[in-house]
């Protein structure tokens, strides 16, 4: 593994593939052009604080009176060391209970992940973004257990390559069982990151860069990892 930086990020781009069901579509569209006076490229931009590739969770997303994501803070919430789970195997459509995690952890005691960039890979993204079965089979994670044992790891942020809450019951005042026992916490829900099966060697540091977008309940986000066990700095 030569590579110092690894990109965790899906692209965002026109009509890119979100939740059947929803209209909630991204649009890029050109703004100004070389054909018009001002000889220059501009875009206008119609994004979702969601539906929009890899995001960032802010608590007021699922909690009425929770903060917005230009709260979150950079050194304690969004920077910070990986510490990673390996769930890669699961079939589509599972659902990864506790005692998966639990598994995952192969003996390191769970206060380890204290403080930590949480990253749960389980490979999904890799596997079938970009497909119908993404979404028609998408791998979640059980509920309320799983929110519940998440919240009390205190990590920094959590990174998922799955959903992390009610599949089922998406689009349902019941698809927040979890996010709202993790976002009461003020842990960022990083959500559909993918490479992260990169991250399984040597250490490594999450940068997980939300928009400043005051008072809103999410945000597009460019998520990367930078080795940091290298002898010099990269940089």
């Amino acid at each position: 593994m030569t590579e110092k930086i690894i990109d965790l990020t899906l692209p965002v781009f026109t009509d890119l593939p979100v939740v059947p069901g929803t209209t909630r579509r991204v649009k890029i569209e050109p703004d100004m052009t070389f054909d018009t006076p001002y000889k220059r490229n501009t875009s206008r931009l119609f994004l979702h604080s969601h539906f929009c590739s890899t995001h960032i969770d802010a608590p007021k997303h699922a909690i009425e009176d929770g903060h917005a994501v230009d709260q979150y803070s950079l050194e304690d919430n969004l920077i910070g060391e990986a510490f990673v789970l390996d769930l890669r195997g699961l079939k589509p459509g599972s659902h990864i209970s506790v005692k998966n995690l639990k598994n995952a952890l192969k003996g390191t005691p769970e206060s380890s992940i204290k403080g930590k960039m949480l990253c749960l890979n389980t490979g999904w993204t890799d596997r079938a973004w970009g497909t119908d079965q993404f979404f028609s089979e998408m791998i979640s994670l059980e509920y309320p257990d799983v929110g519940d044992w998440l919240a009390e790891l205190s990590p920094k942020g959590i990174l998922f390559d799955c959903y992390n809450d009610n599949w089922e019951g998406f689009m349902t005042d019941q698809c927040f069982l979890n996010h709202k026992q993790i976002l009461s916490k003020s842990i960022p829900l990083i959500e559909f990151c993918c490479n992260m099966h990169f991250l399984h060697e040597n250490s490594w540091r999450i940068f997980a860069l939300p928009l400043k977008l005051r008072g809103c309940d999410g945000s597009p986000a460019r998520v990367i990892a930078e080795r940091t066990d290298y002898s010099q700095k990269i940089y």
